[in-house]
């Protein structure tokens, strides 16, 4: 297990969350981060600010909720993984490319790939899909990879291109 997923795991953990969908808005609140809807228009998905100590996360309501999701867990993860970096900051995430902006720095990318890896493996814990899998598995019907990525981004509220993207990380299914 990656360090990204076990910071993930624990913080689940300490909070007692055990089941899907995960309430990423409740643990952003339940870590005295501020959560605000903004209209941060068509080309921005998210925010993190950190000012004094303070973190607020700025998402954009115009986008689906399982967007705005992995939005907020994206920059949570830039709270979790990133606020040692600079004591105040500012992370902003473009809604067409999270994890590539024009003109980054290779630190810039690692730290919005480093984010992506925490949103998904807080949203999709591997235990909980290995959990929701089986019982897939188990109805005895036999589905095909597309179907049961369909099955599990309903359960988990995630995209179906997150979903896809988690389970071909932990090598449930082929990479395409």
């Amino acid at each position: 297990m990656s360090a990204i997923e076990q910071k993930g795991s624990k913080l689940l953990d300490s909070l007692g969350v055990r089941h899907a969908p995960i309430p990423i808005k409740k643990i952003v609140k339940q870590l005295n981060i501020k959560l605000n809807s903004f209209n941060l228009g068509d080309e921005i998905s998210g925010a993190l600010v950190i000012e004094n100590g303070n973190a607020r996360i700025g998402y954009n309501p115009f986008e689906s909720e399982v967007r705005q999701r992995f939005t907020i867990a994206h920059e949570l993860g830039h709270y979790i993984l990133h606020k040692g970096v600079k004591k105040d900051g500012l992370f902003v995430d473009n809604v067409k490319v999270m994890f590539r902006r024009q003109n980054s720095t290779v630190r810039e990318l690692k730290q919005e790939k480093e984010a992506n890896a925490f949103a998904a493996s807080i949203l999709m814990p591997r235990a909980l899909v290995e959990k929701e899998s089986e019982k897939l598995y188990r109805n005895g019907k036999f589905l095909t990879d597309d179907e049961i990525v369909k099955s599990l981004a309903s359960t988990f509220k995630v995209s179906t291109i997150a979903m896809t993207y988690r389970l071909i990380n932990l090598g449930y299914i082929p990479g395409k």
